[in-house]
């Protein structure tokens, strides 16, 4: 049972770069969880060598991808979104990424933006690329965490 829920800065009228920064939840149960959890960790400014936990809509079960690295979008600008090259499925939305080395939570996969580029040649070729994001550990997640965490202390 999920006891409190979040709140969200996501905005169904923003665009879809910052509708994609700002949605994530933190939820609350008070039910035990038979796991010892995730710790989480802000994302170095180098590349990050990680691999990815997510559901697998298609098959039907949680599936594990490695290895995978953050990648540079020299199209979508977006503090707080990490791009990567990690295998995305349908139903992936929310899976984690997680630090090769050390196991950390460091990004949590959002969806893809679909980037349509046209080729200025004498046929005006259109080319259609998928580019995955995913909410990145910064500062900014760290502070919505430590918020949510005051609010339950204040109940």
């Amino acid at each position: 049972d999920i006891n409190k829920i979040s709140k969200t800065k996501f905005q169904s009228r923003d665009n879809a770069v910052v509708r994609a920064i700002n949605d994530f939840v933190f939820l609350y149960s008070i039910n035990e969880i038979p796991s010892p959890g995730i710790r989480f960790t802000e994302i170095e400014v180098n590349p990050v060598n990680f691999f990815s936990i997510g559901y697998d809509e298609i098959d039907e079960k949680i599936i594990l991808h490695t290895p995978c690295k953050k990648i540079y979008s020299p199209v979508i600008k977006g503090d707080g979104l990490l791009f990567h090259n990690c295998v995305s499925k349908s139903g992936n939305s929310g899976g984690a990424l997680l630090d090769i080395e050390s196991g950390n939570l460091v990004a949590i996969h959002g969806g893809q933006f679909l980037i349509t580029h046209t080729t200025k040649n004498r046929f005006l070729t259109k080319k259609t690329k998928k580019v995955s994001h995913a909410k990145m550990i910064d500062s900014s997640f760290i502070t919505s965490f430590e918020t949510f965490l005051f609010s339950l202390m204040q109940n």
